[in-house]
């Protein structure tokens, strides 16, 4: 997939990201001004809005090694980098300098997708039981678990949400899944595709875990917030401010 064709899907998502949010705010009442229920949408099209920046730069400057020469070196007077592999050997090869930049991206992605849901679900909780998981504080998978029990939903999106955690992990161990205290859970499915998790071992995503994450794992936890937000108990409750909003 070209650099262009990821840029204009990211754009469809993003748009789609208004569309949503638009459509849920006019479906409140009393709705706050930085009500959660519609505002997730727009924090998920700020991270997707943010990817999207970095791809048309990586395709507009960062190809080229003479943009690293002219404005990273000379302009602004940083150098090549030193490997860690081969102590005080410098590298003069720009793609080293994009893999780099992939690898930073694709964590800080993931560390904010998965921030976006995790906090947006504790919110759906306490407003639906200010109790609930010790008020909100509990580990994620007890969050999700209560929310999607008391939603009715567990069948549809736990075995998805096991699945976005599983690849957070890898991404967060340069591809490999480390886990010790659950080495080798269950393999486990996702559109049409099973997936096995092993401690210390690689995971191979079809297409890189970049693109399963932007185009397969976000739309769906796009779709998967819309449908919660969109029950009863959370659409028709009491105004839910983000505490983060401005």
């Amino acid at each position: 997939m070209n650099g262009t064709h990821i840029v204009n899907k990211l754009n469809e998502l993003e748009n789609r990201n208004y569309n949503i949010g638009s459509k849920i705010s006019q479906t409140i009442h009393n709705m706050h001004p930085n009500d959660v229920r519609f505002i997730v949408f727009y924090n998920f099209a700020q991270l997707i809005r943010s990817i999207k920046i970095y791809f048309i730069l990586k395709e507009e400057y960062l190809k080229e090694r003479q943009w690293y020469i002219e404005i990273y070196l000379q302009k602004w007077g940083q150098s090549w980098p030193v490997t860690a592999g081969r102590l005080g050997t410098i590298l003069s090869d720009h793609t080293i300098q994009n893999s780099d930049f992939d690898q930073v991206m694709l964590i800080a992605y993931t560390q904010i997708l998965f921030s976006i849901i995790d906090s947006r679900f504790r919110l759906f909780t306490t407003a639906i039981d200010a109790t609930a998981c010790n008020e909100g504080t509990e580990k994620f998978y007890k969050i999700h678990d209560w929310l999607l029990k008391r939603l009715n939903k567990k069948g549809q999106y736990e075995n998805f949400l096991k699945f976005f955690a599983l690849i957070r992990n890898t991404v967060h161990h340069n591809g490999r899944y480390m886990n010790k205290r659950y080495p080798k859970p269950p393999p486990i499915s996702y559109k049409q595709r099973t997936y096995t998790f092993e401690h210390k071992k690689v995971v191979e995503y079809e297409g890189g875990a970049f693109q399963l994450l932007l185009f397969e794992i976000t739309p769906d936890l796009i779709s998967m917030l819309e449908d919660i937000i969109s029950s009863d108990v959370i659409l028709k409750g009491p105004s839910i401010p983000d505490p983060m909003g401005r």
